[in-house]
């Protein structure tokens, strides 16, 4: 039996398909229904998925995990696209959240928190969430995600807020055009991946020490904000998935270790722990 596994962010989906020893690894952009409408999603996996899985026998089973699926209507969303793409198949949607909770604790106690494009954290008792303080998304929250980021670091740079050297080496790298950022910004269908592709630029000079101090902060407001509202937060290991944890890991854990959390465990992305979940490894 086929099966196709995928974790979907605000930028990308990684999906794994898996029949018998085979394994086939695609990535195509976020499937995330505050963004897209189910058609949007549906040509989207027309486009990018279907044409590598072409001549592989159809999945029978599909585990979608994605970040905004956390109401029954925005699950339909999904679960129509997929369904348009695999008529056959078998198909579950749930929350990234589940997804990085399963994937991180299997069937473990712990806090399991993401920070990717988006940001998100919740307590899970090794079947289900029991604590999920709300993210309020990318305008109205996400802080310490690669969107909260980008949107963050392009504003002080508008402002000219940023010491000389950076200020220049951002603009020698990017050109931005104020009325470009605003078209991104409020008339674009993802604003969050637009602002999202500015980290890169924090991850070349996070030695600095300004920009050092930026993401301190940025973290220091994730654990402020969201994973310190969890009941005795201080009593539960906790562990990390997505980009933006894993790639600012030492910045991130020295936060954490200021606000007594017990980091035990960071990772790129949840689909190894999701493979293993569904005994798929």
């Amino acid at each position: 039996m086929a099966t196709l596994i995928a974790d979907s962010g605000g930028t990308k989906t990684d999906w794994v398909y898996i029949h018998e020893a085979q394994q086939i690894k695609v990535k195509t952009a976020g499937l995330h229904p505050f963004y897209m409408d189910s058609a949007a999603m549906q040509q989207t996996i027309e486009a990018t998925l279907l044409p590598v899985l072409a001549r592989l026998p159809s999945p029978a089973a599909i585990f979608f995990y994605g970040a905004g699926c956390s109401s029954q209507e925005k699950k339909q969303q999904l679960t129509k696209a997929l369904a348009a793409c695999f008529p056959e198949a078998h198909i579950e949607v749930e929350h990234d959240m589940l997804g990085a909770a399963r994937a991180l604790w299997g069937h473990r106690q712990g806090i399991a928190a993401i920070l990717g494009t988006g940001a998100n954290v919740c307590l899970y008792d090794g079947q289900a969430i029991t604590d999920n303080p709300p993210s309020l998304g990318f305008w109205l929250g996400d802080e310490g995600s690669g969107a909260y980021l980008g949107r963050e670091w392009v504003k002080l740079y508008l402002h000219g807020a940023l010491p000389g050297a950076l200020q220049e080496a951002f603009r020698m790298q990017y050109a931005l055009r104020l009325d470009d950022v605003l078209q991104a910004a409020y008339h674009s269908a993802h604003p969050n991946r637009y602002f999202a592709q500015f980290v890169p630029f924090l991850k070349e000079y996070c030695t600095d020490e300004y920009v050092g101090t930026f993401l301190r902060h940025a973290f220091d407001l994730f654990f402020e904000r969201y994973l310190c509202k969890i009941k005795d937060y201080y009593l539960y290991p906790v562990a990390f998935t997505g980009s933006i944890a894993f790639h600012f890991q030492e910045l991130l854990r020295a936060s954490a270790q200021s606000f007594d959390v017990q980091v035990v465990r960071i990772e790129q992305s949840p689909l190894p722990g999701l493979l293993k979940y569904h005994e798929m490894v």
